[in-house]
């Protein structure tokens, strides 16, 4: 049994749906039903009852989270105090994507200016760096800690947690040739110019194996930050990717997301170094999961 799986197991008693406490911890279905599936075999029987897909909770299950809830609450405590407590022996480099910034996480700088008030002794440095760049940094040790865009079978030299998924699009001009498509096969990008925020295979390798599966070649290109993009998008007749505007844009907006449904979900995920404090790392990665909502 796992603290994890306490989280998660709390989370679902919270919400008795698989779908929304699924989309609360930023994970599939499959993988929250597999993991409340493992606690109830390690408990020996059922926590939960499921009658006509409305959950409730059984004796044990409620026994359970009577117990548990002080376990989880007392453990995120201990890794806030420790991480506060501590003062690391040089500083702490958190790498952050421009291709993030400001479309994708407009509210990641409040969050920023707030860890920086409620736990000063990190000594937390931030750096606004190419998404490739931040990968190798935190891959080699120069950055101890980075949030990038990628696909989410998307995996590195470091550890990886995702805190958003969202449909993969691209953004187009208005008076672009497919703007007049709400979603798009893979066979009408063939000889596109499409912005991508990296060059490395990784992070959106699966987008790359799809067209090449597909047999079609759009003419890739790296968009070095969001306003490099925004502007070839409107001026140079370029397609981007990124994900939906949360809500319909505006008719008077002279750009609009074209879905790409066949793909995997467009990410915000969090790296951290092998080399980095464990108990920073915990305490940045947990304070981006429960405010990964307000990021945007």
């Amino acid at each position: 049994m796992e603290i994890r799986q306490l989280h998660y197991f709390l989370v679902l008693c919270d919400q008795l749906n698989y779908t929304r406490a699924a989309q609360q911890l930023y994970l599939t279905r499959q993988a929250l039903r597999q993991s409340i599936a493992a606690l109830e075999r390690e408990m020996g029987e059922p926590l939960f009852f499921n009658e006509r897909n409305h959950l409730s909770l059984t004796e044990r299950g409620q026994w359970l989270r009577h117990r548990a809830q002080p376990v989880v609450q007392s453990f995120d405590q201990l890794q806030e105090q420790i991480a506060v407590s501590m003062k690391p022996s040089g500083p702490v480099r958190l790498g952050i994507s421009v291709a993030l910034v400001p479309d994708y996480l407009p509210r990641l700088p409040f969050w920023l200016e707030q860890i920086q008030v409620l736990y000063p002794n990190l000594g937390l440095e931030i750096q606004l760096l190419p998404n490739d760049t931040v990968i190798t940094g935190v891959e080699e040790g120069s950055l101890s800690m980075g949030l990038i865009m990628d696909l989410e079978p998307a995996s590195y030299a470091a550890q990886k947690q995702v805190l958003r998924r969202d449909p993969l699009s691209l953004l187009a001009a208005r008076d672009h040739p497919l703007a007049e498509y709400a979603s798009l096969s893979l066979a009408q990008l063939d000889g596109q110019r499409l912005l991508m925020p990296g060059v490395r295979p990784e992070p959106f390798g699966p987008l790359l194996q799809a067209f090449q599966a597909a047999g079609c070649s759009p003419v890739l290109e790296v968009a070095p930050s969001f306003y490099e993009a925004n502007y070839q998008v409107r001026r140079q007749g370029s397609l981007c990717v990124t994900r939906p505007e949360d809500g319909p844009r505006s008719s008077f907006s002279p750009t609009r997301d074209l879905l790409l449904p066949a793909l995997p979900p467009i990410c915000a995920s969090f790296l951290w170094s092998r080399a980095a404090s464990p108990a920073i790392a915990a305490l940045v990665r947990h304070s981006l999961s429960e405010n990964a909502v307000q990021l945007r």
